[in-house]
């Protein structure tokens, strides 16, 4: 889902790409629901929002095809109506979901929450606090959430995402002792239920440590925490070992370290 968030920030300008009227369908199958926490833009700094993520489960050949929906707060509801799936002659060939991101920025309480689609109605709760977004309710006629229960970014915090070769996990292991050493940090951990809002690991590669979370305690804690990154990977940079940590804070901030690049 985050990937489909990069994609979905970039439609606007995708679809400039072509110039021709855009054409809108039915849906086909369901629409995945998720209401979670995003930024504003998504390759820059800033505090966290609340955002329903749409994305059908349906995939097209091009990217130019969106997900057509309005989206309404009032009074304590949340109505959402689509229209169906449109495109156009713009974009790329390409297997993608068609999806739609709105920002909701609701406030702790609960809200009555009405998904339409013709003659179509989907109905959940979602009940937001300071720690967590839920969403309640029986799967719909022609929506299913992807998740029930999301944990939202903790203020002042970061986490510790890596991924090695097996043969060098151990550069990994040992940062994280070495950030331990250097910092005054308190680690936390999200409870085993529920969805995260940082990635819990790097997939794809032979070794992928569980992600470690962090408070801040000062406002430059995390910049120290990249200082330590930065030196660490500096005096492993001519080891010839594969490895890469990355430091990811909760207003999308980031410190990264590649075998061959630093950041």
């Amino acid at each position: 889902m985050k990937a489909l968030r990069l994609f979905i920030a970039l439609l606007p300008l995708l679809t400039l790409l072509g110039c021709s009227e855009r054409q809108t369908e039915p849906l086909d199958g369901k629409v995945s629901i998720r209401i979670e926490e995003g930024y504003t833009y998504c390759l820059a700094s800033s505090i966290p929002r609340i955002e329903l993520l749409m994305a059908t489960q349906h995939w097209y050949p091009n990217s130019s095809y969106r997900l057509e929906s309005d989206v309404t707060v009032i009074c304590g509801a949340i109505h959402v109506s689509i229209t169906g799936v449109s495109h156009g002659d713009g974009g790329f060939d390409a297997m993608t979901q068609a999806g739609s991101s709105t920002f909701l920025d609701l406030m702790p309480g609960t809200y009555d929450c009405c998904f339409r689609y013709g003659i179509f109605r989907d109905h959940y709760v979602v009940v937001v606090t300071d720690t967590s977004i839920s969403l309640s309710g029986p799967d719909g006629s022609f929506t299913t959430p992807e998740t029930r229960l999301y944990w939202r970014y903790p203020a002042n915090s970061f986490a510790c995402i890596s991924e090695a070769r097996w043969e060098d996990s151990l550069v990994c292991i040992n940062f994280l002792d070495t950030l331990r050493s250097k910092t005054w940090l308190s680690e936390f951990r999200f409870p085993d239920s529920g969805t995260t809002p940082y990635p819990a690991f790097n997939a794809g590669n032979a070794y992928a440590g569980p992600a470690t979370y962090f408070r801040c305690q000062n406002w430059d804690d995390f910049d120290k925490a990249g200082e330590v990154l930065k030196a660490y990977g500096r005096s492993l940079s001519a080891s010839g070992r594969w490895f890469h940590i990355r430091l990811l804070d909760w207003t999308n901030r980031v410190y990264y370290f590649y075998p061959q690049g630093r950041g």
